[in-house]
């Protein structure tokens, strides 16, 4: 998918992949993830308890989530519409969900149409289900807890150059 922005022209960066047990509560908290369960796609540990994010955020480094300027968030809807179309292709549509095709809504950016819904940089996995995901990552927490750790936090998620935050 990323190759494919690139070769678009956009310059596409992980906006967030792997978080925290904590780090989930305070999205929900926030209302950046609607998800029920701090167990979901971006919660996800293997049973050995190593991050295991199956989902991420891709955002266009230029622009981010489109928060600024007109120019930004034109920038930033014209690569969620990329991103959207390239998700929705045949070459994906089995393979992943589109956080944009979630309750969409028209609207306009100086001038130009878009019609996304509200979690236009989310790709997750559609070949593990909420519910495996959150076994899976149970179970990881019970093997760090056994050995004295616990779920570990984000910082390494991905390198600083690649990494901004909502």
């Amino acid at each position: 998918i990323m190759n494919e922005l690139k070769e678009k022209g956009f310059q596409p960066i992980l906006g967030s992949a792997y978080r925290s047990p904590k780090e989930q509560k305070e999205k929900i908290s926030q209302g950046y993830s609607k998800s029920k369960t701090i167990y979901g796609y971006h919660v996800a540990l293997n049973e050995k308890g190593v991050k295991a994010a199956l989902a991420v955020d891709l955002v266009d480094k230029r622009y981010n989530w489109g928060e600024g300027s007109e120019d930004i968030k034109l920038g930033a809807e014209q690569f969620f519409k990329a991103l959207g179309e390239i998700c929705d292709s045949p070459k994906f549509k089995s393979k992943v969900t589109w956080g944009g095709s979630w309750k969409p809504k028209t609207f306009k950016v100086k001038g130009e149409k878009f019609t996304r819904g509200w979690d236009p940089a989310h790709v997750q996995t559609d070949a593990v289900t909420m519910e495996q995901s959150a076994e899976r990552t149970k179970k990881g927490l019970t093997a760090l807890e056994a050995k004295g750790n616990g779920a570990p936090d984000s910082s390494t998620a991905a390198p600083d150059d690649q990494k901004t935050e909502k």
